[in-house]
């Protein structure tokens, strides 16, 4: 089983090892402070993390980067991750070209949702290139974010890159358009503000667009042809996703003592450890 499968229960508390004290006040927070929702109520389940994990350090630690071109090709931000991280193990999933229909059936037959333990999905590029369709691809990375999160993963959703300025001379299908756009607006911020079962959002949009022009990606970062990234860019990204996912994590745990009646308040009557 990998490190995610660790899981408490609020109210009624159950776990399998670990700090539970410390990983519900840990979720608690997060879901309060880091997601601007409420307080979780006592009895509602909630599945927790230990983050100390989410070391570089970890040689058990599995990561899956799913995506297109922007993701598979050989020399890219995964690869560059790995070398910020060499005890790590990272697994692509996808092919250049590929729609999210086309990157979920490959996806299922994987299961990296299973058999890893971080699941970083960037794709959607190419549902823009001919006649996107925003729901279609919306609805298939909710069902990757899904299978990720049910299967007790740590899941990374990144936005869709700029791309204003890319065209192909063989046929104007597949050049950036306004109306575009217009559909990867949506898709970026629906990934940002509304797909659920996301942990941790990398809005690759924002980092890598240019200051004068959003839509298009910033010079220092692009290829000629506009769309994909050069070494620069890829490295930006692969910063970006060390930064998020390692560089946050708490050094140690923090001292969690409290009083019997303060964790009553929570709904815990009992302490667990392993």
């Amino acid at each position: 089983s990998g490190i995610w499968d660790t899981k408490g229960t609020v109210g009624g508390l159950s776990a399998s090892h670990g700090s539970v004290v410390f990983m519900f006040l840990q979720e608690l927070l997060l879901n309060y402070y880091g997601k601007g929702g409420s307080v979780l109520s006592s009895s509602q389940p909630i599945t927790v993390y230990p983050a100390i994990l989410l070391s570089c350090d970890n040689s058990d630690l599995k990561v899956s980067a799913v995506g297109d071109s922007l993701t598979v090709s050989a020399g890219l931000w995964p690869d560059m991750l790995k070398r910020k991280c060499p005890a790590i193990t990272i697994q692509k999933v996808g092919a250049i070209g590929d729609s999210t229909s086309r990157i979920l059936p490959q996806y299922k037959i994987s299961e990296v949702y299973k058999n890893t333990d971080v699941v970083i999905i960037m794709a959607g590029m190419n549902d823009l290139s001919s006649n996107p369709n925003v729901q279609t691809a919306t609805s298939n990375l909710q069902v990757m974010y899904d299978l990720a999160k049910n299967n007790g993963k740590y899941v990374v959703a990144v936005t869709i890159t700029p791309w204003k300025g890319y065209a192909v001379e063989t046929t104007k299908d597949y050049k950036w358009t306004e109306g575009k756009q217009t559909a990867q607006d949506e898709i970026n911020n629906w990934i940002i503000s509304g797909a659920k079962n996301v942990d941790l959002v990398i809005d690759a949009y924002r980092l890598l667009g240019s200051s004068d022009d959003s839509n298009a990606l910033n010079s220092k970062y692009a290829e000629p042809d506009k769309l994909h990234l050069n070494n620069a860019g890829q490295n930006a990204l692969a910063d970006e996703i060390y930064n998020k996912i390692f560089s946050p994590q708490l050094e140690a745990e923090p001292d969690i003592s409290a009083e019997t009646s303060d964790m009553a308040a929570f709904g815990l009557t009992e302490e667990y450890t392993a």
